[in-house]
């Protein structure tokens, strides 16, 4: 969406919500998104989660919490289609990369609208310094 040449993130707050301590509460958060009016069921995505202290026990891994959200997020295109279609997730150059953030039981999702990092981007590569 945005190809900056920045170190800054631009991101964009989807969803957030006090009260977050279990996978269900995640969940939950994940599946009140309208998906389908943000991306294409052919799309891929990634959710990245940063966890601060103080999060949940049940949320304490972010492995875990990045799953617990893509599951909502791919369920929600399930229940829309009638063939079971869903996105792919994809580590790296995906359609719509997710940031994932717990602080205590907060949780904001957002959607990142900045391209990769200039270190994935290959911008020392392609510069000369004299």
């Amino acid at each position: 969406l945005i190809h900056a040449r920045t170190a800054t993130k631009v991101l964009e707050v989807l969803a957030w919500r006090n009260g977050v301590e279990t996978a269900a509460d995640l969940y939950n958060l994940g599946r009140d998104v309208p998906w389908p009016e943000l991306m294409d069921v052919e799309g891929t995505l990634r959710v990245d989660a940063t966890l601060t202290g103080g999060v949940a026990q049940a949320l304490a891994h972010s492995h875990f919490s990045s799953l617990t959200l893509k599951n909502a997020v791919v369920d929600s295109f399930r229940g829309e289609n009638q063939l079971g279609r869903r996105p792919s997730v994809a580590k790296d150059g995906c359609d719509v990369p997710l940031h994932l953030f717990l602080d205590r039981d907060r949780c904001t999702l957002y959607r990142s609208l900045s391209s990769e990092s200039l270190h994935k981007r290959g911008y020392r590569s392609r510069t000369s310094h004299r």
